[in-house]
């Protein structure tokens, strides 16, 4: 059975209605900021990188906003993506809400449905085998020499991890010199011995979210104060999530492809993401990272395929954003005897902003250039 029509709101009520989604924008924001404020004590440093753990493909800010929101949160999908994965968000239970570019999604944490069982897929390489294939990929070989130490030879491509560490604390060791080759803001030098200040901190924090995905003890870790402003503290956050992310992509156990369809069985499998429209905003700017870090070293800074396909996704997680709780976009798909939600969350169909340029101008806003 077609679903009825909604009636068109009248210029008042659509103006009302576009306030309320200002203020609610407003907040979010609002909360990020706080946040990221607060990241400067220790406690809530090591929240948010529990977060990041569980939700790599997630921007910090999203992730700020799912640890203040839901902390316990380990499976987040859109509320259709629940219902094609054969489950159902409870009655009563209140979105998460996250940003996807200028828009406000609301996404459902698993606990907060029911019906068919998910099938979670085993992880079928080990946190430290998933580190050797990352420093591999890199080109960097894993030594273990007698004694309770370990470093990273840039200049030979060695990482080095002592034989009298016990098996967790090898695994952050080694963990944590990944962290360093993967770390595009370390300034290069020929070893990480005696490694110190936000250097050493970011390797060790890249360390504690890829223990906590693997569910190891991370009790033993500590971090310090950190007294930088607001601003800092959010730039080192992007730059460990960033790290984190690079980290787990380059395993075999890889949860960072998004679901095509964006059905949500990506969700019956081991992959964590909100909405498609989120899903393909964060997917962009992981691929606006990469491409980022390429140009600064590859020869001649050419654009690679991957900035002209996160370009396109932006666009799409744009036109998706659009789309969401517009009476026009689904006066027009069910004009042409599609429904809404199918047409936006199954086949990825969004709504072209009017205006020659508001597209590119968005565009812009998000660090792409003409």
């Amino acid at each position: 059975m077609a679903r009825p029509r909604r009636a068109a709101q009248t210029p008042e009520q659509r103006k009302a209605a576009a306030g309320r989604r200002a203020a609610v924008l407003a907040d979010l924001k609002t909360s990020i900021r706080e946040q990221s404020e607060a990241l400067g004590d220790p406690n809530r440093f090591r929240a948010w990188l529990a977060t990041a753990a569980r939700f790599p493909t997630l921007s910090v800010a999203n992730q700020l906003l799912v640890g203040q929101q839901r902390p316990t949160a380990t499976l987040l999908a859109g509320y259709r993506d629940w219902q094609t994965a054969g489950r159902q968000v409870t009655k009563g239970e209140k979105g998460v809400r996250l940003l996807a570019g200028d828009q406000v999604v609301s996404v459902f944490d698993v606990a907060q449905t029911e019906g068919r069982d998910l099938q979670h897929a085993p992880q079928s390489t080990s946190a430290w085998d998933g580190l050797t294939q990352a420093a591999a990929a890199r080109g960097f070989t894993i030594t273990r020499p007698a004694g309770d130490g370990h470093a990273t030879d840039f200049t030979n491509q060695v990482i080095s991890i002592g034989t009298k560490l016990s098996p967790t604390d090898a695994t952050f060791a080694l963990a944590h010199e990944t962290g360093h080759v993967y770390d595009s803001t370390s300034t290069p030098r020929p070893d990480t011995t005696n490694c110190r200040g936000l250097s050493r901190l970011r390797a060790n924090a890249t360390a504690y979210a890829h223990l906590a995905a693997h569910d190891l003890d991370t009790s033993g870790v500590q971090f310090e104060p950190l007294d930088l402003d607001t601003q800092t503290l959010h730039d080192l956050a992007d730059s460990i999530a960033a790290t984190h992310r690079d980290v787990i992509a380059a395993t075999s156990t890889n949860p960072l492809t998004p679901d095509d369809a964006g059905t949500g069985q990506a969700a019956a499998a081991d992959h964590q993401h909100s909405s498609r429209a989120q899903q393909t905003q964060d997917k962009a700017q992981a691929l606006s990272q990469d491409w980022e870090h390429s140009a600064r070293t590859g020869p001649g800074n050419t654009p690679t395929p991957q900035r002209l396909l996160a370009a396109l996704n932006a666009t799409q997680a744009f036109y998706l954003a659009q789309g969401e709780n517009n009476p026009a976009f689904d006066q027009a798909v069910a004009a042409r005897n599609l429904n809404p939600g199918v047409a936006r969350d199954h086949f990825g169909i969004g709504l072209a902003p009017s205006g020659w340029t508001t597209t590119t101008d968005h565009l812009h806003g998000q660090g792409f250039t003409d």
